[in-house]
């Protein structure tokens, strides 16, 4: 079972962050329970109480591989659409229960899964620990005293960006209405840090807007690197980007 609490995290877990060590070369530094905070409150009136059956997001990850200066290559890697099949209402918790299907495009063929994924949610006003859940397995992380990671000029920006494309074609909006979306987009550097290794910057990208369906509230996430192939290094760049969102029609008894 999960819980829709727990449901976003930083794009790269905390293993170890040794905040006393200064990393002038890599920018300022940032404390990573800060970036989650603002992550959070950007997400703060997303409504998963609302989730109703029929809703329906539509995924794509992509590649881009930068080098020389030419324009990027790029890759689809995965499609996924996310489906509301199920919602169980019961007095202290809700059941939603999801449909993944998943197309990954590899370089010799398509392999397409399909998973099933029930989410618990306490109701509002009651506490989550009211919701029965299983008993916890994971066993408590162990610090390495030869691995760190640290976090980087971070920028947070309030904008406002066009409804993806394909929600524009289903529903055009009207020429009186504003129909864009308020995001907080987010921009910061991960470094992960090894002995004897040179250190590894990962620039972050991430769009994220409560104005949208819940499962659609990250609207973009986006790591880029430096990959070694051969004697070349090119830039990689992959993003997670919603492309498509819909919520059923409400009906009037």
């Amino acid at each position: 079972m999960k819980h829709l609490a727990a449901l976003f995290i930083l794009t790269v877990s905390l293993i170890a962050c040794d905040k006393d060590k200064t990393q002038k070369d890599f920018g300022p530094q940032v404390d990573p329970e800060f970036i989650q905070t603002i992550q959070n409150k950007a997400m703060q009136n997303g409504d998963p109480w609302g989730l109703s059956v029929g809703e329906f997001v539509y995924n794509i990850k992509t590649q881009e591989v930068y080098s020389g200066g030419l324009s990027p290559s790029r890759t689809l890697l995965e499609e996924e659409g996310i489906t509301v099949t199920e919602r169980e209402d019961f007095p202290t918790y809700s059941d939603i229960t999801i449909v993944r299907e998943v197309i990954e495009h590899n370089t010799t063929s398509t392999d397409t899964a399909k998973f099933k994924d029930v989410y618990r949610l306490a109701a509002p006003g009651t506490s989550s620990s009211t919701a029965p859940e299983e008993e916890a397995t994971d066993s408590p992380e162990v610090e390495d005293p030869n691995f760190s990671v640290t976090y980087h000029n971070l920028i947070v920006k309030k904008e406002k960006v066009s409804r993806p494309d394909k929600v524009n074609e289903r529903e055009p909006c009207p020429q009186d209405k504003d129909c864009s979306i308020n995001v907080t987009h987010l921009y910061y550097d991960i470094v992960v840090h090894e002995k004897d290794q040179p250190s590894r910057k990962n620039q972050v990208e991430i769009m994220i807007s409560d104005e949208v369906p819940y499962f659609a509230n990250i609207l973009k996430n986006c790591v880029t690197s430096v990959a070694s192939i051969e004697d070349m290094r090119p830039l990689v760049r992959q993003c997670t980007s919603v492309l498509d969102y819909q919520k059923p029609a409400l009906t009037t008894p």
